[in-house]
Order: C-alpha cells, then structure tokens, then sequence
C-alpha cells in the first residue's frame, strides 16, 4: 500500500500558513477491522525503534490520544493463545507514525493531521505544516502455531520491513567504460544467516582531512533480528540462524585487520582473527571496523 497526502496546499491560489477551514482538525487513518480475538483489552505490539516488540493494551479512561502508542517499522495483533486457529495480522511501516488498537480486532495508523489545538499529548501546540505525508505499508496475515515468552516478528517480516526501511538506490555514472564495469559483485564467499541484517557499510574519513581523504578503513553496522519460531513464513530460502557467522564465511578481497567498535566507530574494543568470529546477541546492533591493504 502506498499513499501520499497533503492538507495544506492552496488556499485561494497562495500557499497560506496555515490551512483552507475545512481541513482544519482533520485526522486521516487507516483502520483495518478484522474477527482476530486479541482480547477485551485489545492487546497488540509495537516495535521499540526496531530492536524489539512491545506488548500494548486498551487503557479505556486515558482516551483514544492515550492509546496511540509510536511506531517506527511494525506493529502487529494476534489471536488470544487459547484459539484453537491462531492467526497474527502484521502491519509495516517505512516512517515513525502512531498505531492504536480500540477495539478488539482493530488495528489502525495515523496517516496524515491537520490541529490548531494540542491534544494533550504533545508539545502544547497544533501540527499546521505544510508538508506532503508520503508512506508505504506493508500487510501480512500469517498463521500461528505454538507460543512463545517473546513477541518476535516473522521471518518474512523482518525481509519486507528491511525494503521498506532500507530500499535500493540506484546511482547513475557518466563518462566511465562499459567494460570497467561490472554487472554483480560480491562481496562474501557466502551469503550472511538470515537472522543478521548488514545496516549501513561506510569508508571511513582522513581524521586531519574529513571529507576529503579517506582511510583503508570501513565501518560495518551489523543487527540480529531474531524471528518468531511460532510464525509461518513465505520465506522458503533461510542460510541459517543465530548468534553467530558460520566458520567458512569470509570475504572474496584481502583484509589486514577487523576490530570490534562502538557504533560510531571511535573507540577500540578489541581485535577479531577472522570474519567468522562476528558475533552479535539478539536484538542488538554491533559496529566493525574493517581494514583493508
């Protein structure tokens, strides 16, 4: 699903600074009203930036600006553990927006808001920008069998909430040979498990010249997204799960030296033999800094 509004826009022909009266106080939403039993609380989940899931429940006396709770890349409900057919309906997101739960079944996003007033829940002041919302969302139904202490997404949703979040760029050269190029390249002897997601590589910068020379050095950004056991997948393809990189993964080019980093990569935490001895514990982030001849 994709949608793109804008409550601003003109107002008699100008761009106003504000907005034209009948958008005024005007909340768009999607709600999906589905018959999954997720109890007369209406319990649901939400993601916590990502690194996890947070169970939610209806608090009836603090209101529907109360029961709106952040989300920044999923949110999902499921049937009560003691239906005998279990199903969990998930929904990403590729932005931060709210997500409530207000009656059982229900599960439904803030789109787009247009407020002079405060709702109590903010910073004491409307939202009247005048910027187009954009979003992109993802819907899964999935079947649940079994139960587990810890809500995890799927298997299938940490893929589709990965190109949501982290989607591919294309970058266009000019003036350059078509046979210098390359149509496929790769990087690893092997691909990584499918639990360890790769956030972010970047080449590091000449501390006395930054932004100008770089360093033989690269910065890797690492996050295990463990997956549900209890959920069935469409994925079919998996290369392994866990804490840890198989012994026989390396890279296909020549590295002198890998050492474990915080996440900005400034301080040093110690030196790893090999690319294999990457580890990083679930639901974390772990930063590496790769060094090249």
């Amino acid at each position: 699903m994709e949608n793109s509004f804008n409550l601003g826009g003109s107002y008699n022909g100008t761009v106003t600074p504000g907005f034209s009266p009948q958008y005024r106080e005007t909340e768009l939403f999607f709600r999906f009203a589905t018959d999954i039993n997720n109890g007369i609380d209406s319990r649901f989940y939400t993601d916590q930036n990502g690194l996890g899931m947070q169970e939610r429940t209806y608090v009836e006396r603090i209101g529907v600006q109360g029961n709106y709770y952040p989300v920044s890349s999923a949110s999902f409900l499921e049937d009560e553990p003691n239906e005998s057919r279990r199903r969990r309906i998930t929904l990403l997101v590729d932005h931060a927006t709210g997500i409530a739960s207000l009656k059982t079944g229900y599960l439904e996003t803030m789109i787009e808001r247009r407020m002079f007033y405060d709702d109590s829940r903010g910073m004491g002041e409307g939202v009247t920008d005048q910027k187009r919302t954009m979003g992109k969302y993802w819907l899964l139904i999935e079947n649940l069998q079994g139960k587990e202490e810890i809500p995890r997404l799927s298997l299938g949703s940490h893929y589709l909430s990965n190109t949501l979040n982290f989607p591919v760029i294309p970058n266009l050269l000019e003036g350059l040979e078509s046979k210098s190029l390359k149509s496929a390249a790769s990087f690893l002897n092997r691909p990584l498990p499918c639990s360890l997601h790769l956030l972010s590589v970047r080449t590091l910068a000449e501390p006395q010249y930054p932004g100008i020379l770089p360093l033989n050095e690269a910065l890797m950004v690492f996050q295990h997204q463990p997956p549900s056991c209890i959920a069935t997948s469409a994925v079919t393809s998996c290369r392994g799960l866990g804490d840890s990189l198989p012994s026989e993964i390396n890279f296909t080019f020549n590295v002198t030296d890998i050492r474990k980093t915080d996440l900005t990569g400034v301080s040093d935490r110690g030196r790893l033999f090999n690319f294999s001895h990457i580890s990083v514990p679930q639901h974390r982030v772990r930063s590496f800094i790769i060094t090249f001849p």
